[in-house]
């Protein structure tokens, strides 16, 4: 007769925690799907008026309007446009978290593009009594490749954290410090 060895192992525990893993996974799986669903039907509940407002604000500036009135018309347009571009973003972040984000490259004007940010956002500056002062010099590239909307995005994050931020004095946007500026650069005006 021969000797017989026996090896058990209680594999229970490990069975138990690997169903508790698989779980959690459809659940969050689950969860990621629901968010991305109600992040794309608000955006489209909201995206639908406010193409209205852009529209709208299209059509009032093609009246005879005051120079005044241009600039709110032209505000609620570039203010819409970037409600849209914000909601475009929020898509997007759920995206990002899906590993699908994908950045538009196009051919676009910064100093154009921080004019329209700097407009959008002047109507805040005017409110607490700040300037706002654009410095773009002239020997500077203007034409970029890139995503515009991003760009704009940005800026307007920065800018707007300077405006909740700054009490008193000004807001300067260019490529240097305005203490190392021998002249006070010329203050932001929304054409």
């Amino acid at each position: 007769m021969g000797d017989m060895v026996s090896l058990a192992h209680d594999v229970t525990a490990a069975l138990r925690y690997k169903t508790v893993l698989k779980t959690a996974r459809k659940t969050a799986e689950a969860n990621m799907r629901a968010k991305a669903s109600f992040l794309a039907n608000i955006s489209y509940e909201i995206r639908a008026p406010l193409h209205g407002v852009v529209g709208l604000a299209d059509l009032l500036s093609s009246t005879a309007l005051s120079e005044e009135q241009k600039l709110f018309t032209d505000t609620i347009k570039t203010s819409s446009e970037t409600l849209l571009v914000i909601l475009k973003d929020v898509l997007d972040y759920s995206k990002m978290e899906a590993d699908r984000l994908n950045l538009r490259r196009q051919k676009f004007n910064l100093e154009v593009a921080i004019h329209d940010v700097l407009s959008g956002l002047s109507h805040k500056a005017q409110a607490k009594g700040l300037l706002l002062f654009l410095d773009y010099d002239s020997a500077c590239e203007t034409d970029f490749i890139g995503d515009p909307g991003r760009i704009r995005q940005i800026m307007i994050n920065l800018i707007g954290n300077a405006l909740k931020f700054t009490c008193h004095g000004h807001i300067a946007v260019g490529e240097k410090s305005y203490s190392e500026h021998r002249t006070a650069p010329a203050r932001y005006r929304s054409a």
